[in-house]
């Protein structure tokens, strides 16, 4: 009854925690919509999701790997290993900045480099730290690095808009900057939490820790990779403006992914509770109820938040209501698996959305000109799609009973 009482005391909080996180986000997207316009707010995003990929790309899926290893009680000299791992990532780091310049710019722009470069060290670090605390269930303080990070963002456009030198490369560097801003509390909060404080240098990662990366980089990169390659595809093929559409509606369906980003952090805290898991059917249903009920709100609040230039998002955040609530389902699921070393099986049911995404993206290039609502169907297709393999593959392995 008390580790019950406890539990939803944890996730309350931690809800809060995330729907501060989702309205600094909120805000953000809001004033970069109606200081950059349509198409300044689709290079943004098209902007970050590289960076993003990247980070998870660079990360080689060490971040879980060392939470795994606190999350066992065996953090042992993990803090030297992330020391080590901070010192490498500087140089790819840098080697990432160049690229997303010159495939955003066609040339190496300073600011775009610099921006892009910072952005990619501070997630890599922020995220290692932050899957430490969730380890140990120190889920506010994860949550609250990153609401600290989005806090200094918001920040920093909103006083580079008041003197209206607000420019795409201006919004770069400011998310590079307060990103990096974000390393040194992220440490703090870690030490805080683990008795193996910083004594000795930095140590290279044992070959366990390399192991449990490779098991875990998959999933962790292709559940990403789900979830940004709408937003890049777009910005690539439709360009800017599709991407700019598509991105306003993900932010007025924000409050749906806050409640799937603390379900997912909930599963992979619960994972220490043993490994059975719940029926599936129950909280899709809950998920579902969510995302319809928050459909007029979306439809009607858009054009009044972002202005009547992105009405031709209101379809797109219809079908994202419906997408995000299957998310949410699948996040738990997910989380939970990975948290007891189960992530093959969360890989295969990333790879099935891959595969769903992939084909779905290129036939509806393929039929006409991409657009937004497009990219909408085939997310929720491609979550729809991993939540039943994640469902029937756990059943086949017999860790839970069918769908109930």
């Amino acid at each position: 009854m008390q580790a019950s009482a406890r539990r939803g005391g944890l996730l309350a909080s931690t809800a809060a925690l995330n729907f501060g996180l989702a309205f600094f986000r909120f805000l953000l997207s809001v004033l970069m919509a109606r200081t950059l316009g349509v198409e300044g707010r689709g290079e943004v995003a098209v902007f970050v999701v590289a960076a993003e990929v990247l980070s998870r790309l660079f990360g080689l899926g060490l971040p879980v790997a060392l939470a795994q290893r606190v999350k066992s009680r065996n953090s042992t000299d993990v803090l030297q290993v992330s020391a080590f791992a901070a010192i490498a990532w500087v140089l790819p780091s840098l080697a990432g900045g160049v690229a997303i310049s010159l495939w955003i710019t066609d040339h190496i722009n300073l600011p775009y480099v610099l921006g892009s470069a910072l952005f990619i060290f501070g997630q890599l670090n922020i995220t290692m730290f932050r899957q430490m605390l969730i380890a140990v269930a120190a889920l506010g303080k994860a949550v609250g690095l990153q609401l600290l990070v989005m806090a200094i963002t918001l920040a920093l456009v909103a006083v580079i808009s008041v003197t209206g030198s607000l420019s795409v490369e201006a919004v770069a560097l400011s998310f590079g900057l307060s990103a990096s801003f974000g390393i040194w509390p992220a440490v703090r909060a870690a030490r805080s939490q683990l008795t193996d404080h910083p004594t000795k240098p930095p140590q290279r990662p044992s070959a366990d820790d390399w192991s449990a990366a490779r098991m875990a980089f998959p999933f962790a990169f292709l559940q990403f990779i789900n979830g940004a390659i709408d937003v890049a595809v777009i910005g690539v093929v439709a360009g800017p403006i599709e991407a700019g559409l598509y991105v306003v509606a993900l932010n007025v369906v924000r409050p749906l992914l806050v409640l799937a980003n603390t379900a997912g952090l909930l599963g992979f805290s619960e994972g220490s509770y043993g490994d059975a898991l719940p029926p599936v059917r129950p909280i899709l249903g809950k998920s579902i109820i969510a995302g319809v009920s928050w459909m007029p709100i979306a439809w009607f609040a858009l054009p009044l938040i972002f202005g009547d230039s992105f009405n031709s998002s209101r379809p797109v955040a219809l079908v994202l209501c419906l997408s995000s609530a299957v998310n949410m389902a699948y996040g738990y699921f997910s989380q939970r698996m990975l948290a007891t070393g189960r992530a093959a099986i969360a890989s295969r049911a990333e790879v099935g959305a891959s595969v769903v995404t992939a084909v779905g993206l290129l036939t509806f290039s393929l039929w006409g000109s991409l657009e937004a609502i497009d990219a909408a169907v085939t997310s929720l297709l491609a979550y729809a799609v991993k939540l039943l393999i994640l469902e029937r593959r756990s059943q086949l392995q017999g860790t839970r009973t069918a769908l109930q």
